[in-house]
């Protein structure tokens, strides 16, 4: 178990090591100006802490990773990324490690303000405003935005909020929908989702074999669970993959039946999962996180021919509104303990040729070229093993060009609208430029 923990941590690692090495940016300097990919820096500069947690106040956990690099100009920053290698902050700090200036880069920044503003609150306030009322300003305030899981404003109720704590008399409101909110219980109805059946009529509506009525019956009578799902699975192999390993399922063999019962744990945040196949009986907890999460992708199904994760796979809309479908793997965890240990044996061979080139005695350029082509390879090994997915990040890719061409028109046209005020104010001048040193005296 202590092996797998640390195989998980090793993996997870470099995938978010992959990722931020990918797209994220630090400042180059601490006036918050302009921005340098991760990728372009000097390796030697550029310090991995690796993976940290921070705990929920909803006993849920945010992965962050740190790089500790020492910029071109001579200032250190501890660039802090999430567990997707998407960067959220710089901490500028001193020789003893003591922050002096707190920036969040301008991607969260983005993000923070698209989610607080976008068609949600209105009223005479300025942007600077909102900035100082939602963006924390040390690594503390942000830690504790965090916990809370305020970062970014869920509502335009979190968002007023925030403001009027730091100027209680702005002008500032939520936009009103004229959208009337349906009862809860017609928008169960719409979900298709029914009202749960108790044990009997779970078991009667299915006529469950004799070693499952069995099966059931002891688990009620041993600690009073209550059966909440079955799910009868037709190809074995799809159960097992779904699992941190196979659990001994035949994967030739007969149908599997999962039985999901209650937890009566409060504490736990999954569900207690039985598996059944023939006389085989798996009820181990190790099972249960990963079977709860299939079977509740399969809440109004009782029998399948294969089972899917849905976790695992992406769906994106386009600018143009198609939407794609694509099956990945969510995290380094979701793989089976074999492919795992494939996985880290790769990836530690690529780390052995990346110390060699950061050792060799190169120009930048070159190194920083073939550090980027292991880091290719890197990619094309989490592609490999589901871990990424090409035709999403391709069609990100293509939005975010579109999106460039539209900002740089933008910008066009501002910049068109400057010279015209420009051209205006020198005709007040009658034709002088109130620049000219020479007119002043």
């Amino acid at each position: 178990m202590e092996r797998d923990k640390k195989l998980n941590r090793y993996l997870e690692e470099e995938f978010v090591y992959m990722k931020a090495m990918e797209k994220a940016k630090t400042y180059k300097s601490s006036d918050g100006i302009d921005t340098i990919n991760l990728k372009d820096i000097d390796p030697e500069k550029v310090d991995y802490k690796g993976i940290d947690y921070i705990k929920k106040d909803d006993g849920t956990v945010f992965e962050k990773a740190d790089f500790e690099i020492t910029l071109p100009n001579g200032e250190k920053t501890i660039l802090t990324v999430d567990k997707n290698g998407n960067d959220i902050s710089c901490n500028f700090i001193d020789e003893d490690g003591k922050s002096q200036v707190f920036l969040l880069t301008p991607d969260m920044q983005a993000r923070i303000m698209k989610q607080a503003v976008d068609d949600k609150i209105q009223g005479n306030i300025d942007t600077q405003t909102l900035q100082e009322a939602l963006f924390p300003n040390s690594p503390e305030e942000m830690e504790k935005a965090i916990k809370e899981d305020t970062l970014i404003p869920k509502s335009a109720e979190e968002t007023i909020e925030k403001v009027k704590e730091k100027n209680p008399n702005a002008d500032i409101e939520e936009v009103k929908s004229e959208e009337i909110e349906k009862d809860s219980e017609e928008q169960d109805i719409e979900k298709g989702e029914d009202l749960e059946k108790t044990d009997d009529e779970t078991e009667e509506e299915l006529e469950l074999p004799e070693n499952v009525k069995d099966v059931v019956e002891e688990i009620k009578e041993t600690d009073g669970s209550s059966l909440k799902h079955v799910l009868i699975t037709k190809n074995p192999s799809s159960v097992a993959d779904q699992l941190m390993d196979s659990a001994g399922i035949n994967e030739n063999g007969e149908p599997v039946y999962c039985l999901q019962f209650k937890n009566g744990d409060l504490g736990a945040s999954h569900d207690r999962v039985v598996i059944v196949q023939g006389e085989r009986v798996i009820d181990e907890p190790r099972y249960y996180e990963d079977a709860s999460r299939f079977m509740d992708s399969y809440k109004n199904s009782n029998v399948v021919e294969n089972v899917e994760d849905n976790e695992t796979k992406i769906y994106y809309t386009d600018i143009h509104g198609h939407t794609i479908v694509a099956d990945m793997k969510a995290e380094p965890r979701d793989l089976n303990s074999i492919q795992k240990q494939e996985l880290a044996e790769k990836l530690a061979e690529l780390s052995s040729q990346e110390k060699a080139i950061k050792a060799q005695d190169k120009p930048l350029t070159e190194k920083l070229e073939d550090l980027q082509k292991i880091n290719g390879k890197r990619l094309e090994l989490f592609d490999e093993y589901g871990l990424d997915v090409q035709e999403i990040r391709d069609e990100i890719q293509g939005d975010y060009e579109i999106r460039e061409d539209v900002q740089d028109n933008i910008e066009d046209m501002e910049a068109e609208k400057e010279e015209e005020q420009k051209e205006e104010e020198l005709d007040e001048y009658d034709g002088v430029d109130p620049r000219d040193t020479r007119n002043r005296y």
